[in-house]
């Protein structure tokens, strides 16, 4: 116990440290949004090259990356049938029910907990969520509430994609073996020595950027206890049943396995979704999304450090 508290306070003490930047004034509006910029294009890129060009890749990888894009789109199916209720309509309802904050929640706080060599399936999980939220999630998102349609700039913006780009050579470097035929030159070692440096910093930078951009209103507290309702609900309902129905018997898992999935499904909502609502709804939808994403990531961060808690240790 004592063991797993030290693994877990580093999270709890960074992330305070980012409300305390906050509320202090310590650092700037202005700087935040930069690290957070250089988080997601630079430092998470190269923890998820490292990931995908260490992996020992296996055809299990690729039929759990389509397994996962199942899953997602199902979860956002599931989140449009909750219109159906009166009660619980809500225009939004999908893309709540459909996001995760994989890049810059999941992949630092799971490193963080459960070390970063224990990230490769994970992270195809985290993969099959980029490819889902760059090809499907915003085009239907524009399209359902903007009435726009497919175009090169979407597509190009999939390709351009940070993430999707790193992604892609770490699995290339990996299938050819080059970080092995380049092991010897001294400006490649040199290269990927700055790589594992900027990964290192990604995690710490995540739980401050979260910390201080945490802000939500009490008075939408209710409405958004509501939709978190949802999305609970909907996500480990079909997620529950998808794994025990289909993946448990398509895919041999582990703890490792069990682990991972649970985790995916605990993260909150991306946090560009209220962001994504202000382009085109009321100020109010957008402060509710925002409290729902405020909230539901403190209680996913909780639940997740609960899980490695109770969860076999896999070191």
């Amino acid at each position: 116990m004592l063991a797993m508290i030290g693994t877990t306070l580093p999270v709890i003490l960074i992330f305070a440290l980012g409300i305390w930047c906050r509320k202090s004034n310590f650092l700037s509006p202005e700087t935040m949004k930069d690290m957070k910029k250089f988080v997601i294009n630079v430092a998470v890129p190269c923890v998820l090259f490292e990931t995908f060009v260490n992996m020992e890749i296996k055809m299990e990888q690729l039929t759990l990356l389509i397994l996962m894009l199942i899953l997602l789109a199902l979860v956002m199916v599931g989140g449009k049938l909750c219109d159906f209720i009166p009660t619980l309509k809500y225009k939004y309802n999908p893309y709540i029910c459909s996001g995760f904050s994989f890049a810059l929640l999941g992949i630092g706080l799971f490193s963080m907990i459960y070390g970063p060599e224990n990230l490769g399936i994970f992270s195809i999980m985290g993969l099959a969520q980029e490819l889902f939220v760059w090809s499907f999630y915003y085009l239907i998102f524009r399209i359902d509430t903007q009435n726009k349609k497919l175009d090169l700039k979407i597509l190009l913006n999939i390709i351009k994609s940070p993430i999707i780009i790193s992604i892609a050579l770490g699995i290339i470097f990996n299938i050819f073996g080059i970080i092995s035929m380049l092991g010897t030159n001294s400006i490649m070692v040199g290269t990927l020595k700055a790589v594992s440096y900027i990964a290192a910093i990604s995690t710490p930078f995540m739980l401050i950027s979260l910390g201080y951009g945490l802000t939500f209103e009490t008075k939408y507290i209710k409405s958004s206890i509501k939709l978190m309702g949802i999305r609970a609900g909907v996500l480990f309902f079909i997620g529950a049943v998808f794994k025990v129905l289909i993946i448990d018997n398509i895919i041999e898992t582990n703890t490792l396995f069990n682990i991972s999935y649970i985790t995916f499904l605990l993260l909150p909502p991306m946090f560009s979704l209220p962001l994504l609502v202000a382009e085109e709804g009321t100020e109010e939808d957008a402060n509710i999304v925002n409290c729902v994403v405020g909230i539901y990531t403190i209680i996913s961060i909780l639940a997740i450090m609960a899980l490695s808690v109770i969860a076999p240790s896999l070191n």
